[in-house]
């Protein structure tokens, strides 16, 4: 029979899905490499990682380039020099653990700390996430069988209250919570659960574990793709707030939304969405878009941020994963069916991006007119962390803020008065966008936020070479300024509807 040695991540990955470990350990073509997203959270661990070594000034970091044997071996040996140590590894039969920080208590004594470069470690009942738990227990049972007194076990995460000024401070930086109790409790299924995970993978064949909510909690599954190809586009699970009962249509055999049976009850908007896949027709609600368009006072400014959002605030007045902006596009409209002038601002990635934006967008936007956004909050919440942060600017932004009002974009689609069945559940722009017009984001190079927002980190930080600065740039230009494009193109189309309602059909 073959050996198998869990890691900290694999026991992790087994706990939620069997299946996913099966396929991780024995079959990893079907295994996707990271996407850019997933690499850049990776990333960001790692750097709030670094942070973390800064808590202990006189600690020893165990080097990731030294092979497993020997890691294993330095980590034994860094042992005698009873100080902190960063990333050593311990392995006892069946099981491997690699600590994010060992601290050094009394006389042969250590503290385990667990580092997450999350700011919200809490469940929604106030208890410390089970999953957060689990590492550390995991980790705790390995060191302890490997023969290490380990006294207390720390949560060690981002403090959502500290404000950059001046230096990082590390030490104000993170927190630290005491979850030695909580981590003993699970203690003793460490054992159980790595038998299990053992025997399990000893199999030839795969475990047959069908689709269910392991597949997204607690983490996202790598092999959601592979293991959803049998789920169509209109599928329950985009029925808008079905929840559970999804996965009880789904177990019974209802698949589609359009076959979901008419016994049951619905909300409004679950039934405008079932009516529409049925018939295969769009539905508007032509006097609530009526009010909507009326509430629109011309010129028309359609508006549209990209932000950053640093794990480890780069700039002062930031915190933790601050929204910080760094572009915008603007589109203006004087008059419906009017002409269209785009302006549009992008830092260069030298310094702070805020003054400059803020100095543009005071340019840019004028005195009059409604200022159009798709979801407004995201833009109105930027703004007022603006203001805060740079006082100077209130004045101006305070009054912006009014011209937001009864211009949120987003509110039609939301509340399901126009719904199309191409949008699949879905109001966001990236959706409604090709189901009402002939215009998509498919053509671009960048096509998501979070693409945009971790490209620019990227620039930001220095990580980008010289002669791609240009491309990178004017990628980040186009999707901005397709949001904005995307914006006044739906706008138009909702006047054609209410000029024209048989469209629709």
């Amino acid at each position: 029979m073959k050996t198998v040695t869990l890691s900290k991540s694999s026991f992790g990955a087994g706990l939620q899905c069997h299946k996913r470990l099966w396929i991780e350990k024995n079959d990893r073509g079907l295994v996707p490499e990271p996407s850019a997203l997933q690499q850049a959270v990776f990333d960001q661990g790692h750097e709030v990682g670094g942070w973390s070594h800064k808590l202990f000034p006189k600690g020893i970091l165990l080097k990731d380039e030294l092979n497993f044997e020997a890691h294993l071996k330095a980590s034994r040996v860094a042992l005698d020099a009873r100080k902190p140590l960063f990333e050593p590894a311990f392995a006892i039969p069946g099981a491997y653990a690699r600590a994010d920080i060992l601290a050094p208590v009394e006389s042969d004594v250590w503290e385990l700390l667990e580092v997450k470069s999350s700011c919200n470690v809490w469940e929604n009942g106030g208890q410390i996430k089970e999953v957060y738990l689990q590492d550390i227990a995991f980790q705790l049972y390995v060191y302890r069988k490997a023969g290490l007194k380990i006294r207390k076990s720390y949560l060690v995460f981002l403090n959502r209250d500290y404000v950059r000024h001046g230096e990082i401070d590390p030490q104000q930086l993170f927190r630290h919570e005491d979850v030695s109790s909580q981590v003993e409790a699970l203690l003793p299924s460490i054992p159980t659960e790595l038998a299990k995970l053992s025997k399990m993978l000893q199999s030839p064949r795969v475990p047959e574990v069908g689709i269910g909510p392991q597949c997204h909690a607690p983490y996202e599954c790598s092999l959601t793709a592979h293991c959803w190809k049998h789920v169509p586009a209109d599928s329950v699970f985009t029925l808008t707030y079905a929840g559970e009962r999804a996965w009880k249509w789904w177990n019974n055999g209802v698949i589609r939304v359009a076959d979901l049976p008419s016994t049951e009850q619905y909300s409004s908007n679950q039934s405008i969405q079932i009516a529409a896949e049925r018939t295969e027709k769009p539905h508007m609600d032509v006097p609530a878009v009526q009010q909507f368009l009326e509430g629109l006072r011309y010129p028309l400014h359609f508006l549209d941020f990209e932000t950053i959002m640093p794990a480890v605030p780069m700039f002062d007045g930031c915190r933790p994963y601050a929204q910080t902006p760094f572009q915008f596009s603007l589109h203006i409209q004087k008059s419906p069916g009017g002409e269209v002038a785009h302006l549009d601002y992008l830092a260069d990635g030298s310094g702070d991006p805020r003054p400059g934006f803020l100095r543009a967008l005071q340019a840019s936007l004028g005195t009059e007119g409604s200022i159009v956004s798709y979801n407004s909050s995201f833009e109105t919440g930027r703004l007022r962390e603006l203001a805060a942060q740079f006082p100077d600017h209130a004045g101006w932004i305070n009054q912006a803020l009014v011209r937001f009002e009864n211009a949120d974009l987003l509110q039609p689609f939301r509340s399901f008065a126009v719904y199309h069945p191409e949008q699949h559940g879905s109001a966001s722009i990236k959706s409604v966008l090709p189901a009402f017009t002939d215009l998509s984001y498919d053509d671009l190079a960048i096509q998501e936020g979070g693409t945009a927002s971790n490209q620019f980190l990227g620039l930001q930080k220095g990580m980008v070479p010289s002669a791609e600065i240009p491309s990178l740039r004017k990628n980040l230009s186009s999707y901005c300024e397709r949001d904005t494009v995307a914006m006044v193109k739906l706008v138009e189309k909702l006047r054609a509807l209410i000029s024209a309602p048989a469209e629709l059909s």
